[in-house]
């Protein structure tokens, strides 16, 4: 998304969940949220904050649909995730209407927007807002909406909802502007604070530099989850697979990139001779697929579904397993369980309560798994990906040596793999891509004694090759 001003980037570990409101039923995991901000959240408030983000083909139809999506969040976490899965189409109908969301549902002088940016791939706009919401007002048009007396709260005085934790979207814009302060209906803003940067360097006692800092956030905040059950096929249930799709649905529903248990299946069973050729066998098929997919983290999906049939229709009970993956060392990073779900109920199809039974415990999981896999995906990460640097046409030891001495400054760690007269191999652990890391090694070959005809001679997955002397 080509971005209209520029935005300063700095460590933001804020946005662990970006997608739930901190109900106060739900306990909230660490976060690596800065003080002042987890104070907020951890309170409960009559005028919710929310975030919203939204496209149009103009920036004040953006700035509409965006103030529509904020709404339309605050409203599923009123109805629970159960009844909002299973009103998808009213809740559609609601904030696809003429109703005018920014004069009706919105503290006015709440609302605040962030950013304003080029749509990818069109001629519209993309806006970020935040703001306030007015509840019982907002109760109030479900209700015309038609929605049950019963999914509602008692009264509008009574309603009271959680600040929404920072989004991954809005983090950005945030990192130089202050925290929202509580501010009820009619009462003026009062002193705002500075939210403190967060020192990534808690996640080891390995210190990073800036450009690592800069790599580490931008990893963190684009992770890519690769999803699949963890039974085999003669021992899945009709609804293994069902059970991984619903996750990733929602994940993505809340911006998160993945790869569903389709593409992976396309990959592992319909690739089998390449990845034999690839790697003898030698690594797992399904992280050998995940690199494949360019996934950080595998989460392996194990469900246990109960059904049952009556006269009024279908009902169904779930619980389910996540083991979340590391895919660069394939080691368990964490392993998060649900309780049974309450029996949700469709009268269309046993397959509709099995996916709104599904959705609920998921719901429930999502803050926790968020925040795991950025933990997890960050430690792993701070150690640095493994490489190959290859020197070929050696330029002899001083050189060599040099050249090894510049580069430590910039990686996480180097050791030596072989050395002959054609060629030198080197472990490289480096926090950045390949390209990255070919940028920096141009960067340090300048200057050096023998190494001055240093060209490039090939790159083939993690292996970054150079002629480093006279051919």
């Amino acid at each position: 998304m080509a971005r209209t001003r520029h935005i300063t980037r700095q460590v933001v570990l804020a946005a662990v969940s970006a997608f739930i409101f901190s109900c106060a039923t739900v306990e909230q995991p660490s976060s690596g949220i800065p003080d002042g901000e987890e104070k907020a959240l951890s309170a409960e408030y009559s005028a919710p904050l929310v975030y919203g983000q939204g496209e149009g083909t103009t920036e004040d139809r953006a700035m509409e649909t965006a103030l529509r999506d904020g709404a339309r969040k605050a409203a599923e976490a009123l109805l629970g995730p159960g009844a909002a899965l299973k009103n998808q189409e009213a809740l559609d109908k609601l904030f696809s209407g003429p109703v005018s969301i920014r004069n009706s549902m919105y503290h006015e002088n709440s609302i605040e927007v962030l950013g304003v940016e080029d749509s990818p791939g069109s001629e519209g706009r993309t806006v970020v807002i935040r703001g306030r919401l007015d509840l019982p007002v907002l109760i109030n048009h479900l209700q015309k909406a038609g929605f049950p007396e019963e999914l509602l709260p008692g009264s509008g005085k009574e309603a009271r909802l959680s600040d929404e934790t920072m989004p991954a979207y809005a983090a950005p814009y945030l990192v130089s502007q202050p925290v929202v302060p509580k501010s009820e209906p009619g009462t003026s803003a009062q002193e705002t604070q500075e939210p403190d940067s967060v020192d990534i360097t808690g996640f080891s006692r390995i210190k990073l530099n800036d450009e690592e800092k800069e790599r580490l956030t931008e990893y963190l905040n684009s992770i890519v989850f690769m999803i699949h059950t963890g039974r085999s096929a003669e021992n899945r249930g009709p609804y293994d697979i069902e059970a991984a799709r619903v996750l990733a649905g929602l994940l993505t529903q809340h911006g998160y990139a993945c790869r569903y248990p389709d593409q992976v299946e396309v990959i592992r069973d319909g690739q089998q001779q390449t990845y034999l050729e690839e790697t003898n066998g030698e690594v797992p098929l399904l992280q050998w697929t995940a690199a494949k997919l360019t996934a950080d983290m595998y989460l392996e999906v194990d469900s246990e579904i109960k059904t049952r049939r009556d006269s009024g229709g279908f009902y169904a009970t779930a619980s389910v397993e996540i083991n979340l993956i590391d895919t660069l060392s394939w080691d368990k990073a964490a392993s998060l369980s649900s309780r049974e779900s309450p029996p949700a109920f469709s009268a269309e199809s046993e397959q509709e309560a099995v996916g709104l039974a599904l959705g609920s415990v998921f719901l429930e999981l999502l803050p926790e798994l968020v925040a795991e896999a950025r933990e997890s995906y960050g430690r792993a990460m701070i150690q640095g990906i493994p490489y190959e640097l290859i020197l070929l046409n050696s330029p002899g030891q001083q050189a060599v040596k040099r050249f090894l001495q510049d580069l430590e400054g910039g990686v996480r760690k180097i050791s030596r793999l072989s050395a002959s007269s054609g060629e030198a191999r080197f472990k490289v652990w480096f926090l950045g891509s390949i390209e990255d890391l070919e940028s920096l090694v141009y960067t340090l070959t300048p200057g050096i004694e023998g190494m001055e005809n240093f060209s490039p001679a090939y790159q083939r997955g993690n292996e970054l090759a150079f002629y480093a002397g006279l051919f």
